[in-house]
């Protein structure tokens, strides 16, 4: 019987419960061991040397049994550091974490290395909540780097963050429509030549830019004016007009009245032969006539009462000739113009005075087509 005791009290020192003071409570291995060891001499033979033996066997057996039981400390968040010990319990899946059990931030900017989409960020920068710089138009080029930060979306960049303008007028590729133009040429925000009248011709090379809109014009800018008469087209009403010919603010050549008293006109005394000072009246009345090419024309003489009847006719038919000769040398057909000679019979003013003779003593030209 004290031989079982003593390889009881061999088996408990074994088991390591040679610790004064220790409660089964604090180290559960200790009774562990104990059972272990009762177990293992009950199974031995009467002999003692074989008691010895199972006694010592199950008690180290019972204490590591009895440890392996024990619970295992605790990792909530997976991380790899116990929850004893772990500073930051909650962190995410699969994120890496110091031995304190905290995310890693490698490159300081505040955002975890586990949502960082910009793990290498220079320090001292400001960065969104993915950890990268901001790029407020999403052309790829950050904000702090982008000289052009409101670029349409999804066009294409350049290095500083502006689309190509490869005619450098001002206006990106993307949205020229007229991506040649000159350099130094001002552009419309199309990119193209202005054109302030809207008449398809560039101000650069309009000769009118103030046509009126929708207004058709020539290559110039310019309404056209066939006639050359300097009246536009869409404002001409006589638009057949011969080169060179005057013409009224409506593009036609005033006509002459149905009848005109050619003051100013003078012949040298009883003759036919017109005075110099009367040239320049009739040079004016011939290119009236050339102006107005469909006119015709009756050239009529007249006389004062003085001196006979007859006489008085004859002169004012030769004078009348005379006039027509004039204008058929200056260039007007003669099938245009008919001459007569009224003489004394159609007066326009009293005969009895000097200035009355005097008016009376003309020549008309009345028209006739």
């Amino acid at each position: 019987m004290l031989s079982r005791i003593a390889l009881l009290g061999a088996a408990l020192t074994l088991g390591g419960c040679a610790s004064l003071g220790t409660s089964l409570q604090e180290k559960p291995w200790i009774g562990c061991a104990v059972v272990g060891g009762v177990a293992g001499a009950g199974f031995a033979e009467n002999e003692e040397e074989n008691a010895a033996g199972g006694a010592a066997g199950g008690a180290v057996l019972g204490a590591l049994l009895c440890a392996a039981l024990q619970s295992t400390p605790e990792d909530g968040d997976g991380d790899g550091v116990y929850d004893d010990q772990d500073k930051c319990p909650a962190t995410p899946a699969g994120a890496q974490v110091n031995v304190l059990g905290c995310t890693l931030d490698g490159d300081g900017d505040g955002v975890f290395d586990h949502s960082d989409r910009c793990p290498g960020t220079a320090a001292g920068l400001a960065v969104g909540a993915d950890g990268c710089e901001p790029d407020a138009d999403g052309d790829g080029i950050v904000d702090r780097l982008d000289r052009c930060p409101d670029s349409r979306p999804g066009a294409t960049v350049g290095n500083g963050g502006c689309e190509p303008d490869s005619d450098g007028d001002g206006v990106a590729d993307g949205i020229d429509r007229c991506p040649a133009t000159t350099a130094g040429t001002r552009v419309d925000e199309r990119g193209c030549t202005r054109d302030s009248d809207g008449d398809g011709v560039a101000d650069t090379l309009d000769e009118c830019p103030g046509s009126a809109a929708g207004t058709r014009v020539n290559g110039r800018g310019c309404v056209p004016d066939e006639d050359g008469d300097g009246v536009a087209d869409d404002l001409d009403a006589c638009a057949g007009t011969l080169a060179g010919a005057a013409v009224d603010t409506r593009g036609c050549v005033p006509q002459p009245p149905a009848r005109l008293v050619l003051r100013g006109v003078g012949f040298l005394s009883n003759s036919a032969d017109l005075t110099l000072t009367s040239l320049s009246v009739l040079g004016e009345v011939a290119q009236s006539l050339l102006d107005n090419p469909s006119v015709r024309v009756e050239v009529g003489g007249h006389t004062d009462a003085a001196g006979a009847a007859s006489y008085n006719e004859a002169l004012s038919l030769r004078r009348a000739e005379a006039v027509r000769d004039y204008f058929v040398n200056r260039g007007v057909e003669a099938r245009r113009l008919t001459v007569r000679g009224y003489g004394e019979s159609q007066p326009i003013a009293d005969n009895a005075t000097a200035e009355g003779r005097e008016r009376n003593r003309r020549v008309e030209l009345r028209r006739i087509d």
